[in-house]
């Protein structure tokens, strides 16, 4: 599971975006979930990130739609800066309006 990610971070970091996500794909979400719920979290959007840099804004798209949904739920000590999900998204996109409003120290 570690060393899936790793190296799909080390791509990412390179801008190899299409190896990051082979290598995000292949990390065993419900093991994720099981270790930590903010790497998951944080796994669906860098998936959805790649996609969106990819060309694939609509399965970008349905990723962040994910993230979103788990902003909704989670504690404010389990949530992370979602960084790529805002970098991908328009200010103004309704995903990002609710994510703010969840996390009022974004505006």
């Amino acid at each position: 599971m570690k060393a899936c990610l790793t190296t799909a971070h080390s791509y990412l970091d390179m801008g190899d975006k299409k190896s990051a996500l082979q290598y995000y794909l292949s990390v065993n979400r419900q093991e994720m979930k099981e270790f930590q719920v903010w790497r998951y979290v944080k796994l669906i959007e860098q998936i959805g990130f790649c996609y969106h840099q990819l060309g694939d804004e609509p399965e970008g798209r349905r990723y962040f739609k994910k993230v979103l949904a788990w902003y909704r739920k989670l504690p404010m000590d389990e949530r992370v800066v979602p960084t790529e999900l805002l970098q991908c998204l328009d200010p103004t996109d309704p995903i990002v309006t609710e994510i703010k409003q969840i996390e009022d120290y974004l505006d």
